[in-house]
C-alpha cells in the first residue's frame, strides 16, 4: 500500500519547516512544498496517485527566466538583449541550479525512489536542478511572483556579479583574438 501527500507532510514536518526557515519563506500550504520534493521515482514506488515535481518543475523553469530575467533587466538597463541573455544563460542551467540547489542543502530533503537514493541521486546536478525549478513553482504558485522574485533575489543576486565579470572578460578575449586574427 502506498502513502498520501498528506501522511508525508506529517512525516517529514520537521524537515520541511527547517527547509522554510534555510530559503526565508513560510509556505501557507505545505503541500506544495512536499510535492516540490517528490522526485517521480519515489511517486511511482510508494505513492498512492503516482504525484510528482514535474509539472511544479516545469512552472518553475518558467518562472526562473521571468524573474531572472527581470533581475538583469533592472539591474544592467543599457547591456544589451545578447549579454543579457548569456548572463541569464549562465545562472539559469542545469549546474548553475544545481549549486543554489546545493547552498539550501535541497538534495537532504528529496524523496527518491530505492534505485536513485542508492546510486547518489541526492547530489546528481540533473535531480538537484529539476528539483531546484519545481521549488520555485511551488514558491510562485503559493507566494505570487512577488513571492518567487523575492526568493530569486536572495538567491541568485550573489552570482549575477560574477558572471558579469566572466561574460566581460569573456568578450574582451574574443574582441581580442578576433582583432589578431584580421
Amino acid at each position: 500500500m502506498g502513502t498520501t501527500l498528506a501522511h508525508l507532510i506529517q512525516d517529514n514536518e520537521e524537515g520541511l519547516q527547517e527547509l522554510q526557515e534555510r530559503i526565508g519563506y513560510r509556505f501557507r500550504d505545505l503541500r506544495l512544498l512536499q510535492l516540490s520534493l517528490i522526485h517521480s521515482s519515489f511517486a511511482f514506488e510508494r505513492l498512492d496517485d503516482g504525484r510528482h515535481n514535474e509539472t511544479q518543475e516545469f512552472l518553475g523553469d518558467a518562472v526562473l527566466d521571468l524573474t531572472v530575467g527581470y533581475i538583469l533587466f533592472d539591474r544592467f538597463p543599457e547591456m544589451r538583449e545578447g549579454k543579457l541573455t548569456r548572463i541569464r544563460s549562465a545562472l539559469v542551467n542545469e549546474q548553475g541550479l544545481a549549486e543554489r540547489a546545493r547552498e539550501i542543502d535541497l538534495g537532504s530533503h528529496l524523496l527518491l525512489g530505492k534505485g536513485e537514493d542508492a546510486s547518489n541521486g541526492r547530489d546528481k546536478s540533473s535531480i538537484l536542478s529539476c528539483a531546484y525549478e519545481a521549488l520555485v513553482g511551488a514558491l510562485f504558485l503559493d507566494g505570487g511572483y512577488d513571492g518567487a522574485l523575492s526568493f530569486v533575489r536572495r538567491f541568485f543576486e550573489p552570482h549575477i556579479d560574477q558572471h558579469q565579470e566572466r561574460l566581460v572578460s569573456a568578450d574582451a578575449k574574443s574582441a581580442l583574438q578576433e582583432l589578431l586574427q584580421d
